[in-house]
């Protein structure tokens, strides 16, 4: 396994999104293949998978956004 982000064997250390807009989200994650579903918009508040975690292709994260505010 690699640094967070990055992806090594169908395996990925799942990144702290936290304040990240779907954008910078879907840029981090474009060589993996994590199932994101996103919810809202504005900037990353909240995810189903715990940031550092080690993740197969294929899971499935949602990430949850809100406005600043």
């Amino acid at each position: 396994i690699k640094e967070e982000g990055t992806v090594n064997s169908e395996k990925f250390v799942m990144p702290d999104f936290t304040g990240m807009s779907i954008r910078q989200i879907l840029r981090m994650i474009h060589d993996s293949k994590i199932d994101i579903r996103i919810i809202g918009s504005g900037r990353a508040v909240e995810q189903s998978l715990r940031p550092g975690s080690i993740v197969n292709d294929g899971e499935k994260c949602w990430v949850k956004f809100q406005q600043p505010s």
